[in-house]
C-alpha cells in the first residue's frame, strides 16, 4: 500500500497472519536492498513515522474493511472445512451453514473435537454430491 503521510508518498507492507489463532499485524516501510536500516530483507518497521495510535487506527480501519467484505460474502455459498492450532489448542472451521472457532484446555480434548469436525466436514460434502444422505454427526 501506499501512504500519503506528512507530505511524502510512502509505500508500506502490512503483514496480517495469526499467531496461536490471535490477529496480529505489523507495519514494514518498503526501502532500497542496500538500506543501511534493514534488519530484515526489504522491510523494517515504521515507528519513527507513525506513532501507536496512528497503527491503531489503520489497523481498525483494516479490520472493518475485512468484516465488511465478509458480511457481503455471506451469500456465496461456502464448502464445508476444518482446520486445527494445535500449539493453541484451537479447532476452527465452517459447518452447518456456519465458522465455528473453539478453544481447548489440552491438545486431547483438540483432537477429540477436531475429529468430530472432520467426520461432519467429511459428511457434508458427501450430502452435496449425494443428496439423500444424513447431513450432521449426532
Amino acid at each position: 500500500m501506499r501512504i500519503a503521510h506528512k507530505g511524502c508518498d510512502i509505500p508500506y507492507l502490512l503483514e496480517a497472519a495469526t499467531y496461536k489463532g490471535a490477529l496480529e499485524m505489523r507495519f514494514r516501510k518498503i526501502v532500497s536492498t542496500d538500506d543501511t536500516r534493514l534488519k530484515e530483507p526489504y522491510y523494517y518497521p515504521p515507528e519513527e513515522e507513525f506513532t501507536e495510535t496512528e497503527q491503531n487506527d489503520l489497523q481498525a480501519y483494516f479490520v472493518g474493511f475485512l468484516q465488511g467484505n465478509f458480511e457481503i460474502m455471506q451469500a456465496i455459498p461456502l464448502e464445508p472445512f476444518v482446520f486445527q492450532i494445535q500449539a493453541a489448542a484451537v479447532v476452527f472451521g465452517y459447518t452447518k451453514g456456519k465458522c465455528f472457532e473453539e478453544w481447548f484446555a489440552s491438545s486431547e480434548e483438540a483432537d477429540e473435537a477436531f475429529e468430530r469436525y472432520r467426520e461432519q466436514v467429511k459428511l457434508e460434502r458427501q450430502a452435496q454430491e449425494e443428496p439423500d444422505q444424513p447431513l450432521f454427526v449426532t
